[in-house]
């Protein structure tokens, strides 16, 4: 339960830092323009230039957004089809801490179970890309846009991968637990090891990123 939590309020806060850096944007640019707009003479833009301007930072979904959950989902149903024939029903999925089963589950229903969740994974992705996306055609209606936002689409949209990745693991060891009746690392550490990693990779890339908007502010 601790695990799960811990993974909700990453993947959340993780969606509000985001929601907070595209409002940012949009903020910043509103008030960049404002003085501008005050004290520069009247001038007709060059459309050509707004144009291309808007056209090479306004964000346009990329498959590359979302590749990684689509195919750490995809390894997951290879995984299933080789590991199929071979596993026994009931099927361990949880184990105490000297490896030994504490719960089991028709072999079928966890199998649906972890695929279902996986495809979820990769459609929350996507989902969250094309939210995002939207968002960034909203600000760059009311002002002209300043920096691409690429980078935080890819950012926001693969933080699912965190929790795609534990269950891809947890839905692993069982498989080798049914079939060989060994584990590589007991499914507790690699899910806090894995929550302490991606919450490091996650807090250093948004930091990144946001020095990057912060640079491309201060630079208009």
């Amino acid at each position: 339960m601790t695990s799960i939590i811990t993974i909700a309020a990453v993947f959340v806060g993780g969606l509000l830092c985001g929601a907070f850096v595209v409002w940012l944007n949009a903020r910043l640019r509103r008030k960049q323009q404002a003085p501008a707009a005050q004290q520069a003479p009247v001038t007709q833009p060059d459309a050509s230039v707004q144009a291309g301007q808007a056209l090479y930072n306004a964000p346009v979904f990329r498959l590359r957004f979302v590749i990684a959950p689509i195919v750490l989902a995809a390894l997951c149903l290879i995984a299933v089809v080789s590991f199929y024939a071979s596993l026994g029903s009931p099927l361990a999925y949880r184990f105490d801490a000297a490896g030994e089963a504490r719960n089991v589950m028709n072999k079928n229903a966890f199998v649906v179970i972890m695929v279902v969740a996986q495809a979820i994974g990769a459609l929350i992705a996507w989902g969250l890309a094309n939210i995002i996306i939207k968002m960034g055609h909203s600000a760059f209606k009311t002002s002209d846009p300043q920096f691409r936002l690429d980078g935080f689409i890819t950012l926001m949209s693969n933080m699912i991968l965190l929790p795609q990745f534990i269950l891809a693991y947890v839905m692993l060891d069982a498989f080798i637990y049914s079939v060989w009746q060994r584990h590589f690392i007991p499914a507790t550490s690699f899910t806090i090891g894995a929550i302490i990693i991606g919450s490091g990779i996650i807090f250093v890339a948004f930091v990144l990123l946001l020095t990057q908007a912060r640079r491309a502010f201060n630079k208009q």
